[in-house]
């Protein structure tokens, strides 16, 4: 029983990760955790939206740019200009 409910864990855990590590694919180059936003740039063209309010983030609307997407995806970056995560959702909406 205890095997199990770690191995249980264990999977929820890994789920979670997974869940927070999207990437996207801009111009035939992946986009990722890490990058610098003048690679983002370079590959993802200018965002269509920026907002500075919420959390740094680049906004790339799914008919707005021409990244090949059914979401908008939304890039985020730490102060030091790294991507923070990317997430991808229906519509994006700054508050």
């Amino acid at each position: 029983m205890y095997q199990q409910i770690c191995a249980l864990l264990a999977l929820a855990l890994l789920s979670v990760a997974t869940a927070q590590a999207e990437t996207v694919r801009c111009s035939g180059k992946i986009v990722e955790e890490g990058m610098q936003q003048t690679e983002v740039r370079q590959f993802c063209g200018s965002p269509d939206e920026q907002d500075l309010i919420n959390d740094y983030a680049w906004i790339y609307r799914k008919d707005g740019s021409g990244l090949d997407k059914s979401q908008d995806v939304v890039i985020h970056f730490y102060p030091n200009g790294h991507v923070r995560y990317i997430e991808t959702v229906d519509q994006y909406e700054s508050n």
